[in-house]
């Protein structure tokens, strides 16, 4: 008789426990896009108002938050970047992303492609 209460009892704290770890690891996982979407804040929360750039490139961006360009592009959408392109004659034109609380000029493409003012690393 108090074999079987220590027992039953047993069962049901083993099955509360995976319950909870069940719950904590499901909690623990997140959306790989989340993940992405927390690196970008943190990257840029750490830089100094100083050194915040007006705009980055894609590739600056790809480098320093190790994602390719394509997964930056949903990432940055959601989190309120804008995305524009640089025109230049005789080549191919790049994007470059501007963070939501930034306002550029409205000739924004002559800083765009003067290297000064975005961060733009080059490719090797």
């Amino acid at each position: 008789m108090y074999g079987e209460h220590y027992i039953e009892r047993l069962k049901r704290e083993i099955a509360e426990q995976r319950e909870k770890r069940a719950a904590e690891a499901a909690s623990a996982t997140l959306d790989p896009r989340e993940k992405l979407k927390d690196r970008i804040t943190q990257w840029y929360n750490s830089l100094a108002p100083e050194a915040r750039a007006p705009h980055y490139f894609v590739e600056y961006l790809a480098r320093q938050l190790h994602a390719t360009p394509q997964q930056l592009a949903v990432a940055l959408r959601e989190l309120g970047w804008r995305c524009e392109r640089v025109w230049r004659k005789g080549e191919a034109y790049r994007h470059y992303w501007i963070p939501p609380a930034v306002d550029l000029p409205e000739d924004s493409d002559s800083q765009a492609s003067s290297s000064t003012t975005a961060r733009d690393v080059p490719t090797t």
